[in-house]
């Protein structure tokens, strides 16, 4: 039981502190960029910073620079719009609906936000990719220089691969970690593998997403030597 609350709160901390990580990540990056020439098409500097964000966090599914003062946006990657899935129709509508949402709140506060979480469905090929795709959120940082935004980097992160990819391996082998709703409803969760109904469960406050929710941990029974000794008792038989 204590063992489950105090690998819990490391779980939560790692989230947490990868968010804040993150989060200064993506400040130099708007910073560069504000410093820089925002006309350009598409700045190496912005591919370079944003590449090098994204290869280190499979959570972060996309980052997009949004100028201030004009339509033009960067996106990295930067997909051929056959291939990619966050240009589908009804995908992108949905990505573009709660961006705004997310990019007012930010605008209106002068501070980054981060989005209610959504479902989408990227409908490709791979069943693990859609999974594990299938309910994100943005975040949004909004640079300003002498007192006006000039522009906003926006992420649009994955909720699954923060639970399979942030948390330590070590941790996911031993619990079953889940994001639940307000009300105890289960959300997501870091593996399709079900502990026993009986197991001891925990459940803290997740600090920077929107709406209430909670990481709860629950302990997978511990391995069996039923093996082992089956195999002696042959041995000796």
């Amino acid at each position: 039981n204590l063992v489950l609350f105090r690998e819990l709160a490391f779980a939560k901390q790692r989230i947490q502190t990868n968010f804040s990580e993150n989060e200064e990540q993506l400040l130099s990056i708007s910073k560069s960029i504000s410093n820089g020439e925002t006309n350009q098409a598409y700045p190496q500097e912005f591919i370079h910073d944003a590449s090098a964000l994204v290869s280190q966090h499979p959570e972060i599914v996309q980052v997009k620079w949004l100028n201030a003062d004009s339509p033009r946006s960067w996106t990295y990657p930067n997909i051929k719009p056959k291939d990619d899935w966050t240009t589908r129709a009804n995908v992108k509508e949905r990505l573009d609906l709660e961006l705004q949402k997310t990019y007012k709140e930010a605008r209106d506060t002068g501070h980054a936000q981060y989005g209610s979480i959504f479902e989408i469905d990227p409908a490709t090929s791979n069943a693990i990719f859609n999974r594990q795709k299938r309910w994100v959120f943005w975040y949004v940082i909004p640079n300003s220089r002498t007192g006006e935004i000039q522009g906003n980097i926006a992420v649009l992160y994955a909720v699954q691969n923060i639970l399979i990819d942030v948390i330590p391996k070590d941790l996911t082998s031993r619990h079953l970690f889940s994001i639940v709703g307000p009300e105890g409803e289960l959300l997501f969760s870091s593996s399709d593998r079900k502990p026993p109904r009986n197991t001891i469960r925990h459940e803290i406050p997740l600090d920077k997403l929107q709406g209430n929710l909670y990481l709860r941990g629950e302990s997978y029974p511990l391995p069996s030597n039923l093996g082992y000794r089956m195999l002696l008792w042959l041995v000796i038989g």
